[in-house]
């Protein structure tokens, strides 16, 4: 059965078969989704709570999966009803959920008899999970010279058939789709139902090119008909996934998690969506990679080896540095300095770069506020700047670090800052971090786009290498980049210039406009400048959320009082648009909340401990 929950009203609606599958007269079943909630067993209801209010995924405008399995508090010494419940939560622009629509069936007990309703799926009497993968290993042993396969499809337009239905059509639809598909199968094979909208087909005897066959004709047999349900007819799109046992010599439980990883492929395809496995040496290297990976990073974190070494930024007129960027780099355990630079997009996929943004803020402004001279910048992950909960985290740093803010250059790509000034990000973070006194600077000008819009939410653009790197030898792109640089600057927009290696590039540069450079030429990312090191996830910190809200609203009128004219910092020649924003204003000195390597301590690290627990069971990004 499936229901839809609309978080701000708290009503929910069920479809018809829910009181059968809750266990309940139809009467009593539950309007409001707190009622729901209510009826689940303690531990049970308050980890199906989190998972649906308090996500910390971004919703990228197909919804946020969830799977969950939990059990009903015991009415009357009945015996306990344990449940399935699989979904997507709907998240609104603030990043906040706003519906859940789902399916939930009926799960044997764990531990129950082997026997019985544990080989057959509750709801649509096809076999379950564990009779198919029993199945799939009896034909693995029986087949000798032919071979045997396992075909896995989904119905991959479920949600907008829910949106289009309601919630209550569902039981119709994945019932009326397992008999379409039972009756273009041969009979000796095995249809199971092992996931909400998720078929198994266990093909016995069955060669390679028969198990190809076999899954076109199950893809063409759903989509080229319309189904017919109580409801009215309804078009359903189905994808698939196979492996052939023969081939690849694994056991049941290996070849479907290879089937499903098929699946997942075929779900991104236009058209005929039907893929078979084929193993890749290159892919299976990089799961490993992957793996490695996501445990250095963590080991890094813990030991205290991921540390910030900055490169100069020079002012185009002099060569004098105005500010430094901040660059991530990790000591491996043999003492070796290397680039994290690959680490980060498998930290993306795991959630830890919205807990390492956090951290290298509190770190940088720690600098400036020991350093008032000096300027850096830092980059802000799009994941951060997507994610609602993590972005007030890190809101809240800034904030309560007062007038230090000024000091800081936050970087963020061309595609976050659209996402941001359209508003399909989320709330406007960027104009916040400006508001509280932050510089910030947006990489891929020209390359990627150029709009006013954008220009007027930033206070510097930066030209990569694509525009850069041998610009002395491209003397016909000079005059689109002077306009470009023009354009920037009529917007009141600094333009720095990456990727100097040589003289002849830096002075091209510098004669069609830009404002700063950075490079090689000038020096790379290095620990003389700054040598810090991020501090460990399990230090005795103090949690900055603890800070006194008349400190905060200090710090933050301070931050927003744009009206002071600071004079240049001693030691850096800068442009007018850094130098007015370089040095902090003098404010008391009880107004601000210190920031310290010993106070980098806040709830994002408990985040991060409590991810690291889902190591062990990474098998590929």
């Amino acid at each position: 059965m499936a229901f839809q929950w609309n978080r701000p009203t708290d009503l929910i609606s069920w479809s018809e078969a829910a009181a059968a599958v809750l266990g309940v007269d139809a009467t009593a079943l539950p309007v409001y989704g707190s009622d729901f909630s209510a009826m689940i067993a303690g531990e049970d209801r308050e980890r199906r709570d989190a998972t649906l209010i308090e996500t910390t995924q971004v919703d990228d405008g197909d919804g946020i999966e969830y799977d969950l399995s939990y059990c009903l508090e015991p009415r009357h010494g009945q015996s306990p009803v344990f449940l399935e419940e699989r979904g997507r939560l709907i998240c609104d622009e603030a990043g906040e959920v706003r519906d859940v629509i789902a399916v939930i069936r009926r799960a044997v007990a764990p531990g129950a008899d082997e026997a019985g309703d544990q080989m057959k799926d509750p709801e649509t009497a096809l076999a379950s999970k564990r009779a198919v993968l029993q199945a799939l290993t009896e034909a693995a042993r029986s087949s000798e010279e032919a071979s045997c396969g396992l075909v896995l499809s989904s119905i991959s337009n479920l949600r907008d058939i829910i949106e289009s239905y309601g919630p209550g059509i569902v039981p119709d639809v994945i019932r009326a789709t397992g008999v379409r598909l039972r009756s273009v199968m041969r009979g000796a094979d095995l249809l199971g139902r092992t996931g909400t909208a998720q078929f198994a087909v266990v093909l016995r005897e069955c060669t390679s090119e028969q198990i190809m066959t076999a899954g076109e004709r199950f893809v063409a047999a759903i989509r080229n008909e319309l189904i017919e349900t109580p409801r009215g007819p309804v078009w359903v799109e189905l994808v698939a996934g196979a492996i052939s046992l023969h081939n690849h010599k694994v056991d049941a439980a290996e070849a479907f998690s290879m089937a499903e990883q098929s699946l997942d492929q075929a779900a991104g395809r236009i058209g005929p969506a039907f893929v078979v496995y084929k193993s890749s040496p290159d892919r299976e290297l990089q799961h490993e990679r992957n793996r490695q990976n996501a445990i250095d990073i963590v080991a890094a974190l813990n030991e205290e080896r991921f540390i910030l070494w900055h490169q100069p930024i020079v002012s185009a007129a002099d060569q004098k540095p105005v500010m430094y960027e901040s660059l991530l780099r990790m000591q491996s355990a043999e003492g070796e300095i290397i680039s994290a630079g690959h680490l980060v997009p498998i930290a993306e996929k795991l959630g830890f770069m919205q807990m390492i943004d956090a951290i290298v803020c509190r770190t940088s402004l720690d600098l400036v506020a020991s350093h008032p001279e000096a300027m850096v910048s830092f980059n802000m992950s799009d994941a951060t700047l997507r994610n609602n909960y993590a972005i007030e985290r890190l809101l809240s740093i800034v904030a309560e670090s007062g007038n230090v803010a000024r000091q800081v250059c936050v970087e963020v790509t061309h595609a976050a800052l659209h996402r941001q000034v359209s508003g399909s990000g989320g709330p406007n973070a960027v104009a916040r971090l400006r508001e509280l006194g932050c510089k910030i600077a947006m990489n891929g000008y020209l390359t990627e786009g150029m709009s006013i819009s954008l220009l007027n939410a930033v206070d510097i653009v930066k030209l990569g290498a694509e525009v850069c790197s041998g610009v002395a030898n491209r003397t016909s792109d000079v005059g689109l980049l002077k306009a470009a640089i023009e354009f920037a600057h009529r917007a009141g927009v600094m333009v720095v210039a990456e990727c100097i290696e040589n003289e002849r590039d830096a002075a091209v540069l510098a004669e069609a406009g830009v404002d700063y450079l950075q490079g090689y030429l000038y020096g790379g990312a290095a620990p003389e400048h700054f040598n810090l090191t991020l501090a460990p996830i399990d230090a005795d910190r103090v949690n900055y959320s603890e800070a006194q809200p008349e400190r905060i609203a200090i710090a933050l009128a301070a931050a927003a009082d744009n009206t002071a004219q600071p004079e240049s910092p001693e030691g850096l020649s800068a442009g007018p648009a850094i130098a007015a924003a370089t040095a902090p204003a003098a404010i008391e000195e009880d107004a601000i909340a210190p920031v310290s390597a010993a106070l980098l301590y806040s709830p994002e690290t408990d985040l991060l401990k409590a991810a690291l627990g889902k190591l062990e069971s990474i098998q590929s990004f």
